[in-house]
């Protein structure tokens, strides 16, 4: 007999030892309730660290991920500079700036969960994402993206990527850190998590 309503989702994120979270997607209809489901106890034993979460598009951590690169491509469309951006997140506290978080993910990932979250929740995608994967720029994967790459690794920026940038850079962070967390916040609201 078929129970769809003991089907969960396990995301796992990469490099496991230095990603522990384990996002776990319950059943259409189920509510996360703190950690009382029986793959809370899983994920401890497997030393991870469980997210119980409802079934929406890119979950939880893709969909705050991906408001903060694409806020970063917006910028760069926009003309701001690529390294100032960049800076800008991981002086914030960040692991890495948007642009250089978009190119490890891929830049055609990236595109595909967006367009997930476009249907689901009317983001706007900046063109400049889309002319990216179209070149075939796709980031680390491809050996170039926002950045160039050789074997794995990221090659010193083109001049016109260093370019100085006058602006204020903590404005520039409040906007990057301040739109993902106005949309943890209607993560919150809506009661994905």
């Amino acid at each position: 007999m078929l129970a769809p309503e003991r089907l969960v989702g396990l995301h796992f994120f990469n490099p496991l030892p230095h990603q522990p979270l384990l996002e776990i997607i319950l059943p259409s209809g189920q509510v996360p309730e703190g950690n009382r489901h029986p793959c809370c106890g899983f994920a401890a034993r497997i030393g991870t660290i469980p997210l119980l979460l409802r079934d929406t598009p890119a979950h939880l951590v893709h969909r705050l991920t991906l408001t903060y690169i694409l806020q970063g491509i917006s910028f760069l469309q926009q003309g701001m500079p690529l390294k100032a951006i960049d800076r800008a997140g991981r002086s914030f506290g960040m692991p890495s700036g948007p642009l250089e978080l978009a190119d490890g993910i891929g830049l055609d990932e990236c595109c595909r969960l967006a367009e997930a979250m476009e249907k689901a929740y009317r983001i706007r995608i900046p063109v400049l994402l889309y002319d990216l994967v179209r070149q075939g720029r796709l980031g680390e994967k491809s050996g170039q993206g926002f950045y160039r790459y050789r074997r794995g690794t990221r090659l010193k920026p083109d001049p016109e990527q260093g370019q100085q940038w006058e602006g204020d850079e903590k404005s520039l962070q409040e906007k990057l850190v301040n739109e993902m967390l106005e949309e943890a916040s209607i993560c919150l609201e809506e009661g994905i998590c």
